[in-house]
């Protein structure tokens, strides 16, 4: 949903910051994978890198998919 006007996207901001659930224009939700499709293309970027522009795009989030090996505080 789009914001009509300026403050609309205050509210959103706003929402955010402060974990309002019941803001306008703003869902919150959990889940392990999402698929966002839309009429045109979607442009977006996965840490920084510019992903590829598709009307679909799916995101799964993989669990423990990355370990970090992090030496003993004793260790140098």
């Amino acid at each position: 949903r789009n914001p009509a006007n300026v403050l609309g996207f205050q509210t959103i901001i706003d929402g955010i910051v402060k974990h309002e659930l019941n803001k306008e224009n703003l869902e919150f939700f959990r889940t392990k994978k999402i698929l966002v499709s839309s009429e045109g293309t979607l442009d977006w970027t996965l840490d920084g890198e510019h992903g590829v522009s598709n009307d679909k795009i799916k995101i799964k989030n993989i669990h423990n998919a990355v370990r970090f090996i992090v030496p003993d505080k004793g260790e140098k």
